[in-house]
């Protein structure tokens, strides 16, 4: 009786001691974590290259339009036609905030700013056509390896005008990366689409809708940047191998027959074995080059870049 008692004594109390010698390990562990382990290391280690921050250049450009300058644009004439409605504030405020313009679907800016450009035209007093053409230069390095996201701010390099208005050469432009990767297998290289969507203009962020045409005299298509395809490359430098062991073969063919006698049998084989060195390289290097990539993009700082309105931009009082 005293025995089943005392076995029964030692369960519950390694029972009731398990879980608190449980406990104590795990933090034990947390805490070894915590002094030896470092979570910033593993981003460092990734080596990605770092976001661009424009809010410093926004407001830079914000403090330059404040300050007093001379008048660039034209007087603004005002039509005699003009009826005494009240006039609409949301079509004439522009939207202050960069981050819902930055927010643009690939094709279209969000329907609420493409309302700002569209309602009551008539309250505009400056009309930049579908079709113009605007060349900029960026302000930070681009590469395929930017994360679709990520915000960009260039530099107009030529004035835009109008017959009213003018924005002016060095006015701060808004673009947003819509679509970027990596070079990839089957020698496809790597990818950027940009679009442009606001502009700064009386220390307002005015939207905007423009894709990339060109990019240092490069023609863009569809608004694709698109690195160098390198399959037919990458299956030339295949076959060089076998190429060069063919070479050798021949001339050790060359020194048989040279040698005469009993090596002008052995002849033929070198040469045959460099052909079929050839032959088999040949057929197998297009299936090699679809494990290779293409070129990368790599746009530095200051690339030229033109652009194209693809809609309409209004301007208001």
């Amino acid at each position: 009786m005293n025995s089943r008692v005392l076995i029964s004594a030692i369960l519950s109390l390694s029972f009731v001691a398990n879980p608190i010698i449980a406990a104590e390990f795990d933090l034990s562990i947390d805490d070894d974590i915590r002094r030896n382990y470092n979570p910033n290391k593993l981003v460092e280690d990734m080596n990605l290259p770092p976001l661009p921050d424009i809010e410093k250049d926004i407001q830079q450009a914000k403090a330059a339009q404040t300050k007093p300058a001379k008048q660039q644009a034209k007087p603004v004439t005002t039509p005699k036609t003009q009826t005494n409605t009240k006039p609409n504030t949301a079509a004439q405020k522009a939207p202050e905030k960069i981050d819902d313009i930055t927010k643009s679907t690939p094709l279209n800016i969000k329907a609420d700013y493409n309302n700002y450009q569209t309602t009551n035209p008539e309250q505009s007093y400056a009309k930049i056509k579908k079709g113009t053409k605007i060349k900029m230069v960026s302000k930070y390095d681009i590469s395929d390896r930017t994360p679709k996201g990520s915000r960009l701010a260039f530099i107009s390099t030529y004035p835009v005008t109008t017959s009213c208005f003018t924005i002016p050469k060095g006015s701060l432009f808004i673009g947003e990366i819509i679509n970027s990767h990596k070079p990839q297998i089957s020698g496809n290289g790597g990818l950027l689409t940009i679009k442009i969507t606001g502009v700064l203009v009386n220390n307002q962020i005015l939207p905007i809708n423009a894709d990339v045409i060109k990019t240092n005299k490069r023609k863009v298509f569809r608004n694709n940047i698109k690195g160098n395809r390198k399959f037919m490359a990458n299956t030339g430098k295949s076959i060089k191998p076998s190429a060069k062991f063919s070479k050798k073969m021949f001339k050790a063919s060359k020194k048989c027959v040279k040698k005469g006698g009993f090596n002008i049998l052995l002849s033929p084989f070198p040469a045959a074995l460099g052909i079929v060195a050839v032959a088999g390289n040949t057929a197998i290097s297009p299936a090699i080059s679809l494990f290779k990539k293409g070129d990368g993009i790599k746009l530095p700082k200051g690339t030229v870049f033109q652009v194209k309105l693809t809609q309409d931009m209004y301007i208001y009082k």
